[in-house]
């Protein structure tokens, strides 16, 4: 059965289903970052895949491709898998490597004895080398779940470890969560971990949603598909004779909060399912796992909620924030201080408990919203290595997601400095019309207005520079003769025109050209910039800016450490590193456009890196003109090309283009 094996494939797919109309193999190779021979010869093999779901793509020359279905119910099926792989694994560089690694995880992890090596490598058909490396990372997996890989002599390898981080990591494997029930059935042994009958399952889960309704108690949506296989889980495991164990300390801290009466009301109304009936320390794990994904609002960061927890995580929040302030420079208001106190609330609860530094098998693209812009990312980055220093734990990749989302937020609250304009409005029907129009923009404007009046298009000539910004007029352009910036609108759509009035005339208002002119100055660019790769580039980078050889360890260290963060979080050919500004020799916004693309899986490709090096303190204007650049360049490479092929006295319009466009988009 011939399947979609790379992303490359999935994204093909997707949008040719999506698309209402033909898809050309020009915007395929755009999207997919590909030539259109490659798109060529992946529509045969992607044809076969269709074909065996009940559809068939369609070609037609000059307008590309289409498809129709042959078989609804078993297209309809297709579909959904599509956009769920969509989802959930866009991201992903290839999805063969992932399901093999998903296999070798799921394999070791369920054997009851030694499993060989060699006899996974002849099941998923690869070599010996190939193996080595699918192998490597799927270690890497088990060891952030606190699993040891033990090799014996003769007999293979085998899992060690803790029955709740057992269970945690074979949650982890389940991969996708959604509604349905879907076993995986590859690998026998892991299957079993979860069979349960069809009926059962579901009405477990709709009794532990309905005691998560009564109670108000929240958890996000993928947990509760989580936590309802866990139940299936935990059921089997005790069926076996095997337990958690959780420690009385823990037991006294867990029952002293909300999660404890959860967890006892749900495995009561669900214990008529179990052959084994849980024990004090099932029940109190159940109710960890509960509080550790509790999806806190910031008004419920309460002592009775979180209670031996409630000063740390207060304390914890108030240390990112000051972080913030003199790391970005940026000031936290009370709504940005309560959304990122449950970030603060998740990161102290499953520091305490052991829940942090798993390995996500799939990453979720739902915050699409912050995918372009880097900056977000970055800053998200450092608020949670912030809380991870003083915790003295490891992260997971959704707190960077959740933490970037609240800066995503918080800088689009920030805004440049503003000079209200003097505005003059002219109509050609009288002057009492051009007086009307002038008080329906002061009415919509009036923050941005220092004056402005209706005139007859003749006095416009006693004005100067000095006491005229911009002329609103409703008549024919030809009409116009003055060098004052002109907007000519239609004065029976005027309110229609509320956008593109602030666009076009009250964008300018905006006081950006200071920003402009210091992040041209510092700006230097660097074509066919040679690295081997990542890690290499890394170094050269950090060797080059640190102010000595201690601080460009740090640099270097900085980088690596956030290493698999770049990985996941990269949404383009862009990789954007920013490094403290106390340990670089100067300020720094630098662009390289690389001489050979640096691999980062199947589809992405590394092709300019962007470093950033800025004492934001006292001078948010400049993050800001930096956002804005970064999420300017990142939706269109074409504007990164421009900044590098252009003459150095020509780069300050450009930037002046991209962050004017940037602001005009945001109102």
């Amino acid at each position: 059965m011939v399947a979609l094996q790379k992303n490359r494939h999935l994204i093909i797919a997707y949008t040719i289903i999506r698309k209402d109309d033909y898809v050309t193999s020009d915007e395929l190779a755009t999207i997919t970052n590909s030539s259109t021979r490659t798109i060529k010869s992946d529509i045969l093999y992607i044809g076969d895949v269709f074909k065996e779901n009940g559809g068939e793509i369609i070609s037609k020359k000059s307008d590309g491709y289409t498809y129709q279905v042959t078989n609804p119910e078993k297209f309809e099926s297709f579909r959904k898998k599509v956009y769920l792989l969509d989802y959930y694994y866009i991201n992903q560089p290839d999805l063969a490597s992932h399901h093999k690694r998903m296999y070798i995880i799921r394999r070791v992890l369920s054997a009851k004895n030694s499993v060989k090596i060699d006899d996974i490598a002849d099941e998923l058909y690869i070599s010996r080398s190939a193996m080595k490396r699918e192998m490597a990372e799927a270690t890497e997996y088990l060891q952030s779940y606190r699993i040891k890989l033990v090799s014996v002599t003769g007999h293979g390898v085998h899992c060690e470890g803790d029955e709740k981080y057992f269970r945690l990591c074979a949650l982890g494997a389940f991969g996708i969560t959604y509604h349905d029930y879907q076993k995986e059935e590859q690998v026998s042994s892991f299957s079993q971990l979860f069979d349960s009958n069809y009926e059962e399952f579901q009405a477990e889960r709709r009794i532990m949603l309905m005691i998560l309704r009564k109670d108000h108690y929240y958890i996000r949506d993928n947990r509760t598909q989580s936590l309802a296989r866990y139940f299936v889980l935990m059921k089997n495991r005790m069926n076996e004779g095997i337990f958690v164990t959780v420690s009385e300390k823990e037991k006294q801290v867990i029952k002293g909060l909300p999660s404890y009466k959860v967890a006892v009301d749900i495995l009561e109304n669900i214990e008529s399912f179990f052959d084994v009936k849980p024990n004090e320390d099932e029940i109190a794990f159940t109710a960890i796992y509960l509080f550790c994904y509790r999806d806190f609002s910031g008004d419920e960061i309460t002592p009775e909620n979180t209670g031996i927890f409630y000063e740390n995580i207060l304390d914890t929040n108030s240390d990112l924030v000051n972080a913030m302030r003199v790391r970005w420079g940026i000031e936290i208001d009370r709504t940005a201080f309560d959304a990122f106190l449950p970030i603060s609330a998740q990161c102290v609860i499953r520091n305490h408990f052991g829940f942090t530094g798993f390995n996500e098998m799939i990453f979720s693209t739902s915050t699409d919203v912050i995918k372009q812009s880097p900056l977000s990312i970055a800053v998200g980055q450092s608020v949670i290595n912030r809380i991870c220093k003083r915790l003295s734990s490891t992260g997971n990749t959704d707190d960077v997601f959740l933490a970037s989302y609240i800066v995503y937020g918080q800088l689009k609250r920030m805004s440049f400095p503003y000079k209200p304009m003097k505005i003059a409005v002219v109509s050609v029907l009288n002057r009492q019309v051009a007086k009307s129009i002038s008080q329906f923009i002061q009415n919509q404007f009036s923050e941005y207005i220092e004056s402005i009046d209706g005139y007859e298009l003749y006095e416009l000539r006693s004005f100067s520079h000095e006491e005229l910004d911009y002329v609103i007029m409703d008549g024919p352009e030809f009409i116009y003769n003055y060098d004052f910036p002109r907007f000519i609108g239609n004065r029976l759509s005027i309110g229609s025109q509320v956008d593109e009035l602030w666009k076009s005339v009250f964008v300018h208002g905006c006081q950006i050209q200071g920003t402009v002119d210091a992040l041209s100055k510092m700006m230097k660019v660097y074509d066919a910039f040679d690295v081997p790769d990542r890690n290499n580039c890394f170094k050269m980078l950090a060797y080059k800016y640190g102010k000595d050889e201690k601080n460009s360890d740090m640099i270097h260290s900085w980088f690596m450490q956030n290493e698999e963060r770049f990985r996941q979080n990269n949404y383009s050919s862009i990789l954007f590193l920013t490094m403290a500004r106390k340990l670089t020799k100067r300020d720094v916004f630098d662009i390289y456009r690389l001489k050979n693309a640096l691999p980062d899986g199947e589809i992405l490709k590394i092709k300019y890196v962007v470093c950033c090096s800025i004492d934001f303190v006292d001078n948010p204007v400049l993050l800001l003109g930096v956002n804005d650049v970064m999420e300017s360049i990142t939706s269109d490479l074409g504007k990164i090309d421009d900044l590098i092929d252009c003459e150095p006295e020509q780069r300050n319009a450009l930037l002046t283009e991209f962050i004017t466009e940037r602001l005009k988009n945001s109102v």
